[in-house]
């Protein structure tokens, strides 16, 4: 069945600014991070094993507590 988007189910610009997160057990995260994600721009984001690219997800999404 066809579901007819609106305007509330676009994707508005995202911006973090200075987003920080340190693992409280090990002091390891990110910092200081800045991005701009946009509708219709493919982000990739690449860095060696253990650099924060999972926390940076997983602090976008919400789902590391604050």
């Amino acid at each position: 069945k066809f579901v007819a988007k609106t305007d509330a189910d676009r994707f508005e610009p995202l911006d973090v600014n200075s987003l920080t997160y340190l693992h409280p057990d090990t002091g390891r995260g990110v910092s200081k991070v800045n991005l701009r994600l946009e509708r219709g721009i493919f982000t990739l984001v690449t860095g060696r094993v253990g650099s924060g690219k999972t926390t940076l997800l997983r602090v976008i999404l919400g789902s590391l507590p604050m």
